[in-house]
């Protein structure tokens, strides 16, 4: 099972790190495993790094679709063999999947070009807009 953490990228960020995603990915990293201890800091980095997700937005659009809704924020997708569970909230899409590249992705990309796909455990990081593109990995020290 893989979990994807989704986060949209702010256009001069993402235009900052276009050749050093690596860096992106280890500052997301950090925050996301409170590296800062101070959370109004981590508040105003991920704010500088990150847009919100337009919650209402998404869940009309996946609400008319084919996935089984849990609740509010939370869809299921069960077709083909995969299995996955997306939960939304404004700063970031998680993702739980038995596929490298669930359909979810596929949706998402509609949405906005600037999402940065990371997931955590394995160390993967890439752009969804780039999603054929070779996944880059890394150990983290």
């Amino acid at each position: 099972m893989r979990k994807y953490y989704l986060f949209i990228i702010r256009d001069e960020v993402a235009d900052a790190y276009k050749n050093n995603l690596k860096d992106l990915y280890i500052c997301l990293y950090e925050l996301h495993n409170g590296k800062f201890n101070n959370l109004n800091y981590r508040i105003s980095l991920f704010e500088q790094i990150c847009l919100s997700f337009k919650v209402n937005v998404i869940n009309n659009y996946f609400k008319h679709l084919f996935y089984i809704k849990q609740n509010n924020k939370k869809y299921l997708y069960k077709k083909n063999g995969e299995v996955s569970v997306m939960e939304i909230s404004y700063s970031n899409i998680v993702i739980i999947t038995n596929r490298n590249f669930p359909y979810f992705f596929n949706v998402l990309n509609l949405y906005n070009k600037k999402i940065l796909v990371c997931d955590f455990f394995n160390h993967d990081y890439f752009w969804l807009s780039k999603q054929n593109t070779k996944i880059k990995s890394f150990e983290y020290n």
